[in-house]
């Protein structure tokens, strides 16, 4: 299962990719929305778990513009 993560805080990051990995998942960890967005035109995820408050793009615009792009959702 690939997994995106988004989430600025650096000691939230570092305990997120400690698990997921320990669980044997690849993830792939960004900063803020707008960098979701980007990731997410070159690369298909399972599964995205997205922080709400994010400098640039907080998770809520993020998902609002991922729903509204039905070639981003399986």
């Amino acid at each position: 299962m690939r997994i995106l993560v988004a989430e600025d805080n650096k000691i939230n990051q570092k305990f997120i990719e400690f698990i997921l990995k320990k669980l044997g998942y690849e993830i792939d960890m960004v900063h803020n929305g707008i960098e979701v967005l980007k990731l997410m035109e070159t690369n298909t995820y399972d599964v995205i778990l997205m922080d709400v408050q994010m400098p640039e793009m907080d998770g809520f615009e993020a998902t609002s513009i991922i729903k509204s792009r039905p070639e981003h959702i399986r």
